[in-house]
C-alpha cells in the first residue's frame, strides 16, 4: 500500500467505524496489533514512507477495509 492509501485507509475507517473522523495513527496502530507506548509511530512512519506496510498488516487493513471490525470492537483501539 502507497503512504496516500494508508492515509485515506484513515479516513474510510473511521467513517465506517462511526467516528465521524480519520482514525489517529494510534487508532490504526493498535487495530493492527502493533504495540509500544506510541503504536501510531510505524503508522506515521508508513504514510511519511519510510518503510512498506506488508504482510499480515497489510492483509488485516484490507480485512478491515472490506468491513471487518478490530477483535473486540472500536472501544478497544481508541485511546
Amino acid at each position: 500500500m502507497t503512504p496516500a492509501e494508508i492515509t485515506a485507509a484513515r479516513a474510510t475507517l473511521g467513517a465506517q467505524w462511526g467516528l465521524r473522523r480519520p482514525l489517529l495513527k494510534s487508532e490504526l496502530g493498535r487495530a493492527l496489533g502493533f504495540e509500544g507506548r506510541d503504536p501510531g509511530r510505524q503508522v506515521a512512519e508508513y504514510e511519511a514512507g519510510n518503510g512498506e506496510i506488508g504482510g499480515s498488516a497489510a492483509q488485516l487493513l484490507r480485512v478491515y477495509l472490506a468491513g471487518a471490525e478490530p477483535p473486540g470492537g472500536v472501544e478497544t483501539i481508541k485511546p
